[in-house]
């Protein structure tokens, strides 16, 4: 190998070692290993698994929620059954993303980065084994071909401009921070999944709180064919608000704003307020797009209840996300 040849192979980051070879996910966990400074530097990671998988970007964000979480810890530990079914669930409840994508974050931190040992009573219990999806794993130069794929089959891939998952989420905590701060949610963090049940006379006119529940797989399903189209898959949702009959909701997506049709953030020209009559107080949420379409939504089909203000809410939410834009 020439003097040229051999330093095109380095890859070398500031303040890191250097490291010989093209990275993958196979080799990052070696990588990491050597430069163990990036495995506390979030921002960095991000970084290099953008430049791994440039146009996986559903990949990359379920492999963020498993560094999220911390499951680095369980580098050190026996990965027996029972630690990773509670670290599955523990993805599951944070991110509300569905078993599939869990153990697609567990399998494949553990054994595809890091080649460490998984309990077959773990593997052998994933779902995805017989599912008829593409089971290669695309990185810059090379693949890992493992069974464990994200479930991806409903991703929405129109690339709208957006923000990060990181930033709307930011967003999304400012801009509604009374609203958090009065239904006291764990952690002070908005759920992904709020499912209204009014099948009782207080729940129908609003007046209780908010039920922070994960439905099941199907009925994650049916909601986002009926808000979102099918266009979306729960890792792309950021929230979601529904009634337990699936009658009515929306959803905020990584790029765009759902009610029974798709309003990518990028087409919206402005969000405004407005009274329905001169004796009610602001009661609608209207959204003017660039193509001169206006949507009207009064908080009925905002779900608002006595406990929140969605109205204004989702005015604050989408008007500093379109001036981030």
């Amino acid at each position: 190998m020439g003097l040229k040849e051999f330093m095109t192979k380095i890859i070398t980051f500031a303040d890191e070692e250097k490291f010989e070879g093209d990275l993958t996910l196979d080799n990052l966990g070696d990588y990491l290993l050597l430069n163990k400074n990036v495995l506390g530097n979030r921002n960095k990671l991000q970084s290099i698994l953008k430049d791994i998988m440039p146009h996986e970007t559903l990949k990359r964000n379920l492999l963020m929620m498993g560094y999220n979480d911390n499951i680095l810890s369980l580098l050190d530990k026996g990965n027996e059954c029972e630690k990773l079914n509670m670290f599955e669930n523990k993805l599951k409840n944070n991110y509300g993303i569905d078993e599939q994508n869990a153990k697609w974050i567990i399998v494949t931190w553990l054994t595809v980065i890091f080649k460490k040992q998984v309990t077959p009573q773990y593997v052998g219990s994933s779902p995805i084994s017989n599912n008829k999806v593409n089971t290669n794993l695309s990185t810059n130069k090379n693949s890992v071909n493992t069974n464990n794929v994200p479930n991806s089959s409903n991703s929405n891939n129109n690339n709208y401009k957006t923000l990060s998952i990181d930033e709307l989420n930011e967003v999304l905590q400012s801009t509604w921070a009374d609203f958090i701060q009065n239904n006291c949610w764990k952690n002070n963090k908005i759920g992904v999944w709020d499912i209204m049940d009014r099948r009782n006379r207080e729940d129908f006119f609003y007046k209780s709180g908010h039920y922070i529940e994960v439905p099941n797989d199907t009925k994650k399903r049916l909601i986002l064919k009926k808000l979102c189209r099918g266009s979306y898959n729960e890792s792309d949702l950021l929230y979601v608000r529904t009634t337990y009959d699936i009658n009515c909701g929306w959803a905020l997506t990584k790029d765009s704003f759902c009610i029974g049709e798709v309003i990518p953030y990028e087409s919206i020209e402005k969000v405004f307020t407005s009274n329905s009559s001169v004796y009610s107080r602001v009661d609608t949420l209207n959204i003017q797009c660039k193509n001169g379409k206006v949507y009207k939504i009064n908080k009925d089909m905002l779900l608002n209840t006595a406990n929140d203000d969605t109205v204004n809410m989702l005015h604050n939410f989408l008007k500093l996300v379109i001036e981030l834009l």
